[in-house]
């Protein structure tokens, strides 16, 4: 499995785990196996992380057609939005989810809890950084949105 993934320069370093050793791939190496990337393309950034736009969950809850556009909209181009303000509620997460379409189940169910522990089976139920991903995308069915309510962030 992947511990991280980072870039330096135009190479691509994965350090897997159990081990933590680490592997080395410069782009030109990469692109050897692409027939779609011309030589002459930079390697992207994989930190690179535009700036999110912000809906407040209260104006997008009045119901604003031109707004919740906006919203999804930008949900579309971008994949990710940040809407803020939301009450620390459960039920909160559903009722956003359903402003943009019917939920689907998936192996946890329509929602579940992602909390932190000591003994995590992964990443995502650590406090380390976890970045920019895909969920479930080797399934036939993957999640086409998936959204985060964070309700408790104790700092350290």
């Amino acid at each position: 499995a992947v511990a991280e993934i980072k870039t330096e320069d135009d190479v691509l370093r994965v350090v897997w785990e159990p081990d933590l050793h680490e592997s080395a791939y410069s782009a030109a190496w990469l692109r050897s196996f692409s027939d779609d990337i011309p030589a002459e393309v930079p390697a992207p950034s994989l930190r690179v992380v535009p700036p999110l736009m912000r809906f407040s969950v209260g104006d997008l809850e009045a119901g604003d057609d031109t707004l919740r556009w906006s919203w999804l909209s930008e949900l579309h181009e971008h994949g990710a939005v940040l809407v803020h303000d939301a009450p620390c509620e459960k039920k909160t997460v559903m009722q956003v989810a359903q402003w943009i379409g019917p939920v689907q189940n998936q192996i946890y169910g329509e929602a579940w809890d992602v909390v932190s522990s000591e003994n995590a089976i992964n990443i995502a139920y650590t406090g380390e950084y976890l970045g920019p991903h895909m969920d479930l995308c080797y399934y036939e069915s993957p999640p086409g949105v998936q959204l985060l309510h964070c309700m408790e962030f104790p700092a350290e």
